[in-house]
């Protein structure tokens, strides 16, 4: 499998000199995939509580198999890719920790100032405090929370690089957290994530060495099927579905070795921080402009209309940005 030298991006990668698979663009494509479809699903369906086979049999049973896995694809690979490093030293930490803390303190702000200015569109209720609220960063709210999660799993890993037994014993805490439901902004939710099936697997496995072949992807597939209809039947939150989560992990480590990865999912990969930190507003705009002024109602058409917008807005942003060379200054590359 090829591989490519990975740029500075902090949801794609741990540091210039780290290195990937196409495996891992693979999986980060099909995972903000996800993300942006999840969003506008849950977008529309908050905004009309709509009606209908879908909204109330096929949208809750599809929402729940996709948020099981798609955000612990981030922590996964980006503990497989720090993990490959040939060294983790502490300004390596630090230089990824400051970072993360500038990109929340500064998309933070602009996811803010959309939220805070059109709060009655939204349905939005910040309190008496107003702006102080709206712009604290303290406050940790909608997608900010990634970032909180993700620096904490940078912590976990740089203080366990040389301690497996720690290590592990992090993982069994975190999955006691997420099993008590004591987790906070999804500490241990991306800490367990970051370190299990992304650290310590690449540690063990080193995956880019497999030879999967189809049956062993179809054999783990039906894991992550399985173990997902149950948890779902027995109410589990999703953050919990531990074998679930684990199961479509593994698949797609697998897919993505044994597959050519289509360019489309590939590019979506390469740039999934500003996908990320972009596709909100992009969603939300556009929503409250088609349900509320132009008057549509919730339908597929809306739901594949708002998908598409989420990926093909920010990215058209992005292109814009880097040719007048203000896409570092946004943190953005």
């Amino acid at each position: 499998m090829a591989e490519t030298t990975v740029a500075s991006n902090p949801i794609v990668e741990t540091s210039s000199a780290s290195r990937r698979s196409d495996s891992i663009d693979f999986m980060r494509g099909i995972a903000i995939l996800l993300v942006i479809f999840g969003h506008a699903q849950r977008g529309i369906f908050q905004a009309a509580q709509p009606e209908g086979l879908y909204w109330s049999h096929i949208y809750p049973a599809l929402d729940y198999f996709i948020y099981v896995f798609h955000v612990p694809v981030f922590f996964a690979t980006s503990g497989i890719l720090l993990e490959r490093q040939a060294r983790n030293s502490f300004r390596d930490f630090r230089s990824r920790e400051t970072r993360i803390i500038g990109l929340y303190l500064l998309w933070n702000f602009i996811n803010a100032v959309p939220a805070f200015v059109f709060s009655d569109l939204i349905n939005r209720n910040f309190g008496k405090s107003g702006w102080i609220v709206a712009f604290n960063p303290l406050q940790i709210s909608g997608i900010m929370w990634f970032f909180v999660a993700l620096g904490a799993g940078y912590l976990a890993h740089f203080l366990t690089t040389n301690s497996k037994s720690i290590r592990w014993l992090l993982i069994i805490v975190a999955i006691l957290l997420l099993a008590f439901d004591r987790d906070f902004h999804g500490v241990a939710y991306g800490t367990l994530w970051l370190l299990l099936v992304g650290a310590e697997a690449e540690r063990l496995l080193h995956l880019e060495k497999l030879k999967p072949n189809a049956w062993h992807a179809v054999a783990v597939l039906a894991i992550y099927l399985v173990a997902t209809t149950v948890s779902y039947w027995l109410n589990v939150p999703y953050t919990a579905a531990i074998v679930a989560c684990a199961g479509a992990l593994v698949f797609l480590v697998l897919l993505g070795e044994l597959i050519s990865v289509p360019f489309f999912i590939s590019y979506l990969g390469k740039n999934t921080l500003a996908l990320y930190v972009m596709h909100v507003i992009a969603l939300g705009g556009t929503r409250i402009l088609l349900m509320k002024f132009v008057g549509l109602s919730a339908s597929m058409g809306l739901l594949v209309l708002l998908t598409i917008i989420g990926i093909v807005v920010p990215l058209a942003v992005l292109i814009l940005l880097r040719r007048i060379g203000a896409s570092r200054f946004l943190l953005l590359d």
